[in-house]
């Protein structure tokens, strides 16, 4: 069920990203993609972090998958647009069918597969998932949209 959920985002953002021609510009303006055709999909790369604010996040991004495995590709919404508001407005875009519900259980699953030893954790990590887990799990986190990189920061409160 998680994985099949996490697929279904995942290919709706392929879908965004591609019905929406903002692949095209994301891979051109990219100091390192290589043609459009050599991509194949979007995958979300889930990362906890501590604040030097005492807060704990998860960074939930996108990766443009590249069919040979070369580095993937992140949305780099600031090469294609100069104004924060031009860049939500491509961001929403690419995020398109996502809700904020949605963007909560990435965090949860994610939190649960570092919780649970499935990810690897440096110290601070472990120090993150003994306040974020219970957090996200009872709903008492803020998410953001960052539209220069067009990806969510999810926060505990």
């Amino acid at each position: 069920m998680k994985s099949g959920f996490l697929d279904n985002i995942q290919e709706r953002i392929w879908e965004n990203l591609k019905s929406n021609n903002i692949l095209e510009e994301i891979l051109s303006r990219s100091k390192h993609a290589s043609s459009p055709d050599n991509y194949v999909g979007a995958k979300l790369w889930r990362e906890a972090q501590a604040g030097l604010d005492y807060k704990y996040y998860m960074w939930i991004q996108i990766l443009i998958e590249h069919q040979h495995r070369a580095q993937p590709v992140t949305p780099k919404l600031y090469r294609i647009k100069e104004s924060e508001e031009e860049q939500l407005v491509l961001c929403q875009k690419i995020w398109e069918g996502v809700t904020i519900e949605d963007i909560i259980k990435i965090a949860a699953i994610s939190a649960e597969e570092y919780n649970s030893g499935r990810r690897w954790m440096d110290v601070s990590q472990r120090i993150f998932m003994e306040k974020f887990y219970p957090a996200v799990l009872n709903g008492d986190v803020k998410v953001e949209i960052s539209p220069k990189y067009a990806q969510y920061k999810v926060s505990t409160k």
